[in-house]
């Protein structure tokens, strides 16, 4: 590690580091030291006993670095909040409480970030999954989170805001979220350039709790062993799953509300459901998103849960996905919604006008399939409904001349007798 500008909790600060004596103070001690000279606070391996949460101060801008995420282990024993005074942020609309029941804590100044920090190489273990957080972290700009283990942890990252961050092979077991983006109340962004790779939520409610970020990336993701929804992402925008997955599901596996994201190579293996209520495989709801070379296995056994849930004005590519099955199959289309699918038999359209109706989009003119002219549901002139069920002396179909709900339908194509 060197001697400049390092501090070992060990050596340098007394810790004992043997799962029994307090090592708080040492901690503190060496944290609020390196904080000073921009400085690597070093766990050798061992066990630090905490009983009450470590703050990264204002302007520290350090590293908290371990030997070996599996041999150097901070852990809290106690539920004691922080004492840290309240900061305002979001040009003084919001406050951002300490007092909370925390591992590490990174304070920031007013109306500003806590910058360049960088955890790596430990394991941050919880007393209890209730009202803990293994890193705490309302406001922050480049902190990089690497080779760190979360267990009997709430979360295991949690935030208001926080941009160009990087998270890289973070195990969080028995939690409530792996990763949490949080509403502080003012409905503004939680952050953006979120790079996310080889993350993996187990045991939790939600795997990814993800609300306003914006232009982020999950590579090599997993969530596991879930009982709401394994993704979640809810007002977010430029998204991207690069071969993400789960397993052991009973809830959502994908859940996307008024966000825009893309889906690459997403894999699932034993998917549950739920029995009753009003739940999904996939959900999306007021979204943009593109499903691309994905394979949503069928439900383990037939479940009330619906196979994929796309309304309010949601529009879902598919192109050679496979999608679930084994559910039931409602998909609401409401405020003209569409499904576009891509696979070996071409590409097809699915929306719901009057009943639910198969077909093409080009350039805005609906070109659909049935046996009538639609009855109700609002269309445009030039929108088509080719017959499905053609006969001798019959017609092709029906055009739409004048723009309406239902407008009017004219037959066309006249079939010889």
């Amino acid at each position: 590690m060197g001697t400049f500008n390092v501090y070992n909790v060990k050596t340098d600060y007394s810790a004992a580091g043997n799962g029994m004596t307090d090592d708080t103070t040492s901690i503190q001690n060496a944290i609020n030291a390196a904080a000073s000279t921009n400085g690597v606070v070093y766990f050798p391996d061992g066990t630090y006993k905490i009983t009450s949460p470590l703050r990264l101060p204002v302007n520290g801008r350090i590293s908290l670095t371990g030997n070996n995420c599996r041999g150097t282990i901070i852990k809290k024993t106690t539920n004691t909040n922080g004492s840290t005074p309240n900061r305002a942020a979001r040009g003084g609309t919001v406050t951002d409480s300490f007092v909370v029941d925390s591992l590490l804590s990174i304070d920031h100044p007013d109306n500003d970030y806590g910058y360049n920090i960088i955890i790596e190489n430990l394991t941050l273990q919880g007393h209890t999954t209730d009202n803990t957080y293994a890193i705490y972290a309302p406001r922050t700009a480049y902190l990089t989170i690497r080779n760190v283990i979360s267990i009997d942890c709430n979360f295991g990252f949690f935030t208001y805001d926080s941009w160009l961050t990087i998270i890289e092979a973070f195990e969080v077991f028995t939690c409530t979220s792996a990763l949490k983006y949080a509403n502080d109340g003012s409905n503004a962004g939680t952050g953006t350039t979120l790079t996310a790779t080889r993350v993996f939520a187990n045991t939790s409610s939600i795997g990814y709790d993800i609300y306003g970020l914006v232009y982020s990336t999950f590579n090599s993701c997993g969530s596991d062993h879930i009982t709401t929804a394994a993704y979640k992402f809810d007002v977010c925008h430029g998204i991207t799953l690069n071969g993400c997955g789960t397993e052991d599901v009973t809830g959502e596996v994908l859940q996307f509300l008024y966000t825009e994201g893309v889906v690459n190579g997403f894999r699932t293996y034993d998917i549950d459901g739920v029995t009753g209520g009003t739940r999904a495989y996939l959900w999306f709801e007021a979204s943009k998103v593109s499903l691309n070379g994905c394979r949503f296995e069928n439900f383990v056994t037939p479940r009330d849960s619906y196979n994929m849930i796309v309304q309010t004005g949601a529009t879902v590519t598919i192109n050679q996905t496979m999608l679930p099955t084994g559910g039931n199959t409602f998909i609401s289309y409401s405020s003209g919604s569409s499904v576009i699918h891509l696979d070996g038999s071409g590409v097809t359209c699915k929306t719901r006008l009057d009943t639910e109706r198969v077909g093409l989009i080009t350039n805005g003119v609906r070109i659909f399939y049935g046996t009538a002219s639609p009855g109700s549901g609002t269309w445009t002139r030039g929108d088509v409904i080719y017959n499905t069920t053609p006969s001798a002396g019959g017609t092709i179909g029906w055009v739409c001349v004048t723009a309406g709900s239902p407008g009017t339908w004219k037959t066309f194509g006249a079939i010889s007798a």
